[in-house]
């Protein structure tokens, strides 16, 4: 005889565990009566098990722009799960064309008439499903999203570009990404890329929204670990310490953030030094570069995997600005901006317009990573010796900042420069404490000129060109009777003196040295050719200054030799001793008399009603180096108004008198003097009185 034990386990299963024969019954007939036994037991247990488990979504995913696939954990009710009512999605719920089984009855399709909205995050409700026997699933949510990368939702927030000497930070480079966007963002396949190479693929990373992570290399991970989530990447970039060119690009390639950070942005001396971070105040604002970004306050050096310790509101309400406008060839102008732009806006070719009968461009295309430079391609090249003006309208920058009233800019075919075409029009060499020096080129010639071609140089000991310094070396044109100005600081100038125009100031790492006393000034063409020299000395300066320090020497007239010391003068008083970037306070003027003075209007009434609120006092005189004392007398014969007393006059210039006296009360209705003295070193001295009535 046979015996064939069998045990029942708690899942309910029938299990056959072990078959005994006995020998004097197992013959041929054995193998037919055991398989019969066995086939009877599994079908009485097939029909004694009862399924209760109702089906559940094991994924959902979105397989193509109109298509969502659904894997249900075992087969379904294909009556239920192919009727669309079974389905509704929140956001489109009328947009489900058909839902049907795939082979398996666990796979189903839904195929909607129109593609899925991107960047949208999507919310299918199911319900009503059952499987084949009749087990009815629970209603359930699947959230979707089709997620296509757009500038600035991820950006960094934090850079420790320069870790040493540590403050309590380890000694390790890093970057902090913060997910600005509404959508969870898998970070695997971005890169950080710098102005020259790039970092491996970032790791499957689920960055959820309004958090951060921390990127360095791998022998820094275990240590940033510490501070919060922290991965690592191949080849992460050398972060320069005194800055360089940064940005996050996606897996597709577009770049989502830029920074073009300089320690200059940590606005701290101490602080740029090494050792701290530099943080982003508002990253709302992805785009501004020193405004927006500073020091660390932190006590340990930086805020990893926190918010930033300069964390606040800080929004950009500025209208970008046009800068100027250079050439590639004579069919592409390039347009310089000052800030990153709307890519989608600034490639409208309606949106730029081109004089001398170009019109609008055939073509235009922002420039990445920094998307603050757009080439326009013209509709037929540009002729030789023709200055054409680049209009902007409509542009914007990344936060929909309208281009304001700097939106033009001069465009032309340059020419390299040969002597005398640009010349040495003004002169600091001897700043105030803490400035520095400018030299201010003018252009005199009816060409445009490329000051990448130009050079500043000075003499060594034994009378060689040394100390040969580029001026820039991007394309700037510089267009008949311009002014640049050149120099190591152009915040600092801009803080000591006035700049009408900002964008015709040149910042280079470096200058030729200019000594306090005497020296000398060379400008090179490409060749060495020397376009224009000057050997300057202090005591060109105006004899009766007290100080020198801070005064600009000035050149008299373009069109007069260069190293003629009676050229030069001091700047005058009253544009503050310098004139950078503008017309020079002693340029020659030409007239009839030696010296000439109008007042305007001759009846004032400064009631600040706007209307000849104040009398304006305007002087020329045909040479520089003037000195007045303006001072206004009642009819007594009284002072009331001392308004400049030894004043260097330059050789035009504007003063104004708002009708009080020097204790700044209001002067009665009458007439007044205006007493103007004026004096030069050569002996000459004139006098002159106008009269005033003041209502």
């Amino acid at each position: 005889m046979s015996t064939i034990v069998v045990s029942s386990p708690a899942n309910g299963e029938t299990k056959v565990t072990s078959v005994f024969c006995d020998l004097g019954l197992c013959g041929k007939h054995m193998k037919h009566t055991l398989l019969f036994f066995l086939w009877s037991l599994c079908l009485g247990a097939s029909k004694a098990q009862t399924d209760t488990i109702p089906p559940h979504i094991d994924t959902a995913y979105i397989a193509g722009s109109n298509r969502i696939e659904i894997l249900f954990s075992e087969p379904v009710d294909a009556i239920t799960a192919g009727a669309n009512q079974s389905y509704l999605m929140h956001e489109i719920p009328s947009g489900l064309l058909m839902a049907y089984l795939n082979s398996g009855n666990r796979l189903v399709s839904l195929i909607y008439t129109a593609d899925l909205p991107e960047r949208m995050n999507l919310h299918l409700y199911i319900h009503g499903i059952k499987d084949s026997v009749g087990n009815l699933m629970p209603e359930d949510t699947v959230a979707l999203l089709i997620y296509k990368p757009a500038p600035f939702d991820l950006v960094i927030d934090e850079i420790m570009a320069d870790p040493t000497p540590a403050v309590s930070l380890p000694d390790v480079e890093w970057i902090e990404v913060r997910n600005v966007s509404p959508f969870k963002i898998n970070l695997m396949g971005w890169r950080l890329c710098r102005s020259i190479g790039r970092s491996g693929p970032m790791p499957d990373w689920q960055l959820a929204p309004d958090s951060v992570v921390i990127v360095c290399s791998s022998g820094g991970v275990a240590a940033m670990k510490a501070f919060g989530s922290s991965f690592s990447v191949t080849s992460f970039p050398s972060l320069i310490n005194t800055g360089d060119l940064l940005y996050l690009s996606a897996p597709d390639g577009s770049v989502i953030h830029t920074v073009n950070y300089s320690d200059e942005w940590y606005q701290n001396e101490l602080k740029k030094q090494g050792g701290w971070t530099l943080e982003m105040m508002d990253v709302n604002n992805p785009c501004e570069g020193l405004t927006n970004w500073k020091a660390s306050r932190s006590t340990l050096g930086g805020s990893p995997g926190r918010i930033n310790s300069e964390d606040a509101v800080n929004p950009d309400t500025s209208p970008p600005r046009l800068l100027r406008a250079t050439i590639a060839d004579s069919l592409h102008v390039l347009l310089w901006f000052n800030e990153s732009l709307d890519s989608v806006l600034a490639c409208d070719i309606n949106k730029y317009s081109i004089s001398e009968g170009l019109g609008h461009p055939l073509a235009a295309v922002v420039v990445p990573p920094l998307f603050d430079q757009v080439v326009l391609k013209l509709s037929r090249p540009m002729d030789t010796m023709m200055v054409y003006q680049v209009d902007v309208n409509g542009v914007c920058d990344c936060l929909h900042n309208e281009v304001g009233m700097y939106r033009e800019a001069k465009v032309g075919i340059p020419i390299s420069a040969i002597t005398d075409q640009m010349v040495i029009n003004e002169v600091l060499f001897n700043p105030r404490p803490g400035g520095v020096d400018f030299v201010e080129l003018k252009n005199k010639s009816n060409a445009i000129v490329d000051l990448k071609a130009l050079y500043l140089a000075n003499r060594d000991d034994a009378d060689n060109v040394s100390n040969i310094e580029a001026i820039t070396t991007e394309a700037y044109l510089c267009f008949p009777g311009d002014h640049i100005v050149i120099t190591t600081d152009a915040h600092l100038t801009r803080i000591n003196y006035l700049i009408p125009d900002t964008a015709i100031v040149i910042q280079v790492a470096a200058m030729p040295s200019f000594n306090d006393d005497e020296g000398n000034v060379l400008l090179l063409n490409p060749s060495g050719t020397i376009v224009d020299e000057l050997n300057y000395d202090s005591d060109w300066h105006f004899k009766l200054l007290e100080d020198d320090e801070g005064v600009s020497l000035e050149r008299i007239n373009p069109f007069t030799k260069t190293q003629e010391p009676t050229n030069w003068h001091s700047a005058s008083t009253g544009v503050g001793y310098a004139t950078p970037g503008y017309k020079n306070s002693q340029a020659s003027m030409r007239f009839s008399t030696a010296g000439a003075i109008s007042l305007s209007p001759t009846v004032i009434s400064p009631d600040n009603d706007g209307k000849d609120d104040y009398l304006t006092i305007t002087y020329q005189f045909q040479e520089p180096g003037n000195v007045a004392s303006i001072v206004v007398f009642n009819q007594n014969g009284n002072a009331v108004k001392k308004l400049k007393q030894a004043y260097l006059c330059g050789t035009t210039e504007k003063i104004n008198w708002d009708g009080l006296d020097d204790f700044g009360n209001r002067l009665p209705g009458s007439v007044y003097i205006v007493f103007t003295e004026v004096f030069n070193l050569k002996g000459k001295k004139e006098v002159f009185k106008n009269a005033v009535i003041l209502k």
